[in-house]
C-alpha cells in the first residue's frame, strides 16, 4: 500500500487483476498501462472506470464486458462510446 506504484512482469496477470480488485473494493485509486493490449485503465475511489484503447478488437471486449455485467457507460453519450 505504500509503494507508489508497480512494474508487472508479462506473465502476471492473475496479480494484476487481483490488486485492481482490491483498489475497487477498497474504494482506492489506480491506474493500470498494459502497452502490450495497448489499453490503460483509471479506477476512480471504487466505482468508476475509464478505458482507453485504441484498437477495434479491444474495444469489443469492453464492450462485451460492460454488456455482461449490466454496466453503465458515462460518457460519452453514444453507442458509440468505448
Amino acid at each position: 500500500m505504500d509503494a507508489p506504484g508497480h512494474l508487472f512482469e508479462e506473465n502476471e496477470g492473475d496479480l494484476k487483476i487481483g490488486l485492481c480488485s482490491l483498489a475497487l473494493m477498497f474504494g482506492s485509486s489506480a491506474y493500470l498501462y498494459e502497452p502490450a493490449e495497448k489499453v490503460s485503465l483509471l479506477l476512480w475511489e471504487g466505482d468508476l472506470i475509464d478505458v482507453w484503447a485504441s484498437d477495434d478488437l479491444t474495444k469489443s471486449h469492453v464492450r462485451e464486458v460492460v454488456s455482461n455485467f449490466k454496466l453503465k457507460i458515462t460518457w460519452p453519450k453514444s453507442d458509440t462510446a468505448i
